[in-house]
């Protein structure tokens, strides 16, 4: 039944049904319950369970769209010790709360004893006056009935708030793997950049070879093409037909500019969503805030009030003392027509009060919504420019294949020379000896430089022989080279420190957002049950 799934349980133990093993987690005889579980089990009411299951199979409906059926129920530290805290402070308002009423009761019957004794010395020509409870004042069921349905909203509250912090986890999770899959593109697309970048005549000096001296897959689906020690022996002669047209580098400089564009595009985007979550999380604080400040105000308005009635009924008691046995049906009826008239203001301003609370709750709720919509709809928006990007990467990736075949089979149709085998043959076995770490690109760099600076000539009367100018020209494009790859070590060193520090103070904001309106939240509840209750008495 519906009442099994509740936490506090029917209120008649003996009229339990037989629990199943998939409801043996939520009976209260398999696991101990905390005093307030037990507390809302033995004194909430029919009708506050129903409403209190049919609250939570509504969070089931909705974890079940959001695909977070199986998510863990575990809380982060954080929270759990501002909800702690949050019902530390709870316990001392109801504390508070239940002394201010034990003083009015205690303030009623000092007024009862007072009309009993001014009637027993009342002369018979007199007629008595009727010693009745005032209107505007609690007796001790209703007493009990406040502390009743306390305890149901602290219950709820640390239900919803339990179900909030399970969604919000799981949101972040979603977010982080996104971020992650992006931080991938971007270093595939760098090296993929960095690779079309390399000329063919130090195309077999580029630090991708080690990266994958066999064919390897892509995790995108991509295939490497085979990268052979033949065809890093293989010369680069001049005179030969190994240089690729001059119309397939004009078309390779323009996919690699149409790339780069790409790539801008993608991080302007970026920064600008980056930008609008920023901007929304910090509105939602500010509105947080105020609504924060406006329910402190207006529980120290419900405070003030509470001190009119002590004063207005501690004046009635000292004014019906000071009449005495002499004391008239006059002083009486203006008395009570006193606190009758108290009465009716406060409730009154209860009820206007309590309808300003349900409006503001109904803005706020709704607020949350619009954010979540919103951040769902920025999660398809990432996850379609993920796709995009794959698709993207692939395409380069297969032409690039395509060319490094079209130079391969160019490379092979030329005849080798001696000192060129020689030097690629070192330059083979230097690459082999080198870290793939990213950190060690700078001496990859710097040897690059020497050997440049230091490569031997080959004998006149060889084929391979290359003059001065052709040696000093490779030595300045070889260094062009090092140098543009500093700088792009470099600027995607601080692009991703930058995004980095400014994702985690984005989740920040949005976490203490989630978690301020949640409370805010459960505030509005818990005055909208504590204002409710003096309406019906």
């Amino acid at each position: 039944s519906a009442m099994a799934l509740c936490e506090c349980g029917p209120r008649n133990h003996a009229d339990r049904a037989p629990v199943s093993p998939r409801q043996a987690h939520w009976h209260p005889s398999q696991r101990a319950l905390s005093p307030v579980s037990e507390y809302c089990r033995t004194e909430l009411a029919p009708d506050e369970l129903l409403a209190f299951t049919d609250l939570k199979a509504r969070n089931r409906e909705m974890r079940a769209k959001l695909g977070l059926a199986g998510a863990s129920t575990g809380a982060p530290p954080a929270v759990e010790a501002q909800v702690r805290d949050y019902l530390v402070k709870f316990r001392g308002a109801v504390r508070q709360n239940a002394e201010l009423r034990e003083d009015i009761v205690k303030l009623q019957a000092q007024g009862r004893e007072a009309v009993k004794g001014v009637e027993e010395f009342r002369p018979p020509s007199y007629p008595s006056a009727a010693a009745a409870t005032p209107p505007g004042y609690a007796t001790a069921e209703e007493q009990a009935e406040h502390e009743r349905q306390a305890a149901a909203v602290l219950a709820e509250i640390q239900a919803i708030t339990q179900a909030n912090i399970d969604l919000i986890s799981q949101y972040d999770e979603q977010v982080k793997s996104l971020e992650a899959e992006i931080v991938g593109e971007r270093r595939r697309k760098q090296f993929a950049e960095i690779e079309l970048r390399v000329p063919a005549s130090a195309r077999s000096l580029s630090p991708m070879r080690s990266l994958s001296p066999m064919r390897s897959v892509s995790p995108i689906r991509g295939v490497s093409p085979v990268r052979s020690s033949r065809s890093l022996s293989q010369p680069e002669d001049a005179a030969s037909t190994t240089t690729l047209p001059s119309q397939d580098l004009s078309r390779l400089r323009q996919q690699l500019a149409d790339l780069e564009a790409d790539c801008r595009r993608a991080e302007q985007e970026v920064q600008r969503e980056e930008a609008e979550r920023e901007a929304a999380g910090h509105r939602a604080v500010q509105e947080l805030r105020a609504a924060h400040e406006v329910q402190l105000e207006e529980l120290e308005h419900f405070r003030r009030l509470v001190q009119e009635k002590r004063q207005v009924s501690s004046a009635a008691a000292h004014a019906e003392r000071e009449t005495g046995a002499g004391g008239s049906a006059a002083g009486d009826a203006a008395a009570g027509g006193v606190a009758a008239a108290s009465a009716a203001n406060t409730t009154a301003l209860l009820e206007a009060e309590l309808q300003q609370l349900g409006e503001h709750l109904a803005h706020v709720q709704e607020k949350g919504e619009q954010d979540r919509q919103a951040s769902n709809r920025q999660a398809d928006d990432l996850r379609w420019e993920t796709r995009r990007l794959e698709t993207d990467l692939e395409a380069v990736i297969l032409e690039k294949a395509e060319f490094l075949r079209d130079i391969e089979e160019a490379r092979r149709t030329g005849a080798p020379a001696n000192a060129a085998d020689a030097e690629i043959e070192r330059a083979h076995k230097r690459i082999e000896s080198l870290d793939v770490k990213i950190q060690q690109l700078e001496q990859e760099a710097e040897a690059i430089k020497e050997r440049a600076g230091h490569a031997p000539e080959a004998p006149p009367g060889s084929p391979g022989a290359r003059s001065g100018p052709g040696a000093a020209a490779k030595a300045a494009e070889l260094q062009a080279l090092v140098s543009a790859r500093h700088r792009d070590l470099d600027a995607a060193r601080l692009e991703e420190e930058r995004l980095r520090a400014e994702l985690a103070t984005v989740e920040q904001a949005r976490e203490a957002a989630m978690v301020e309106e949640n409370v805010m939240q459960q505030k509005l509840k818990l005055l909208k049950s504590r204002t409710s209750s003096p309406q019906t008495a």
